[in-house]
């Protein structure tokens, strides 16, 4: 019994010491600057959105727990030290109800202050030859996450 023991721990040892040790490849993941936007007053208003502002990314949650992503473009931000102002379109390829594929284009327009963090955003719906503006109220914030 004693000689298998000791034939255990060779056979354990001589295996740790044959193992090559890797290194694991660093992350390219970074924090990145964001508007958060949230408590969103209006009709039909999503639950809340996500601004990237050195990527054309646009995250709106219609739940806490669902998300769309959309492509961002002619995204303008002329924010100064006591107010938000930033602009963008917002753009994402869907199927409708009939199977054809469409592309759904959106204006925001968000306008705060940076004091209080409320704000107003504008977004403008882009159907065929008609444009439909909703306005809502909410709350803007600087904030990061990881990308």
């Amino acid at each position: 019994m004693k000689n298998k023991l000791i034939l255990s721990l060779l056979a354990v040892a001589f295996l740790a010491c044959s193992c090559e040790t890797e290194e694991w490849p660093t992350s390219d993941i970074k924090l990145v600057p964001i508007y958060a936007i949230s408590s969103i007053v209006g009709s039909s208003a999503p639950y809340s959105l996500e601004i990237y502002r050195e990527n054309p990314l646009l995250i709106e949650y219609t739940t806490s727990l669902r998300l769309n992503a959309q492509t961002t473009s002619n995204y303008i931000d002329d924010s100064d030290e006591t107010n938000y102002n930033v602009s963008f379109n917002a753009s994402k390829d869907t199927v409708t109800s009939l199977g054809i594929d469409t592309l759904l284009n959106r204006r925001y327009v968000i306008a705060g202050n940076k004091s209080t963090n409320i704000g107003t955003m504008t977004v403008f719906k882009y159907n065929k030859l008609d444009t439909v503006a909703t306005n809502y109220t909410m709350k803007v914030i600087n904030d990061t996450r990881y990308n």
